[in-house]
């Protein structure tokens, strides 16, 4: 992969991974988000799906937001998954710490969504239950805006180092390579 095949957003993908530095929770977490990318069906320059490195001040690294909702993010605090869930999910799920529901956007009158912390990836990525009613919330998402207002953060690299193993490959190894200087 030559640079002019990079996409936007590259090298801050890679002081991000290179700052995070855990690379077992990078891939379990790029592989997360990779899983919901495929489920809501959403290609890169789709402008109501947003994937960026991190939020202003830093609480959440590598958000995926369709319309104006994350679908997932890391919450660095907690070390833990954010993740939307549909609203039967008020009061949690066992492998959850903690559980919130989004608020009402303007003219939603649906009871708006339920979001949860989940710090043991592992676990999650085999309970096919949760990872099924996250796929249906995410994808409720997507009819409620026709774009994001966020749309401008959005960093093609992130979507790609989820859905692209080789180009994860490229990423990992530039972030961990001493000799590399960005």
């Amino acid at each position: 992969m030559n640079v002019r095949q990079l996409p936007a957003g590259h090298e801050d993908l890679i002081r991000l991974i290179r700052k995070w530095g855990d690379v077992t929770t990078i891939g379990q977490y790029l592989d997360l988000m990779s899983c919901i990318l495929e489920a809501v069906d959403l290609p890169n320059g789709d402008p109501r799906l947003v994937t960026n490195t991190r939020k202003p001040r830093d609480l959440h690294l590598m958000p995926a937001t369709i319309g104006m909702r994350f679908v997932l993010a890391f919450d660095r605090r907690r070390e833990s998954v954010f993740m939307i869930l549909p609203y039967w999910y008020e009061h949690g799920h066992a492998l959850c710490e903690a559980t919130g529901r989004f608020s009402n956007m303007a003219g939603e009158k649906d009871m708006p969504p339920a979001y949860d912390l989940i710090r043991n990836l592992s676990a999650l990525q085999e309970n096919e239950v949760l990872l099924k009613d996250w796929k249906i919330a995410a994808r409720f998402e997507i009819s409620r805006q026709s774009r994001s207002t966020f749309r401008k953060h959005h960093k093609p690299a992130v979507y790609e180092a989820a859905r692209d193993p080789a180009y994860r490959e490229v990423v990992f190894g530039q972030a961990f390579d001493d000799s590399e200087i960005l």
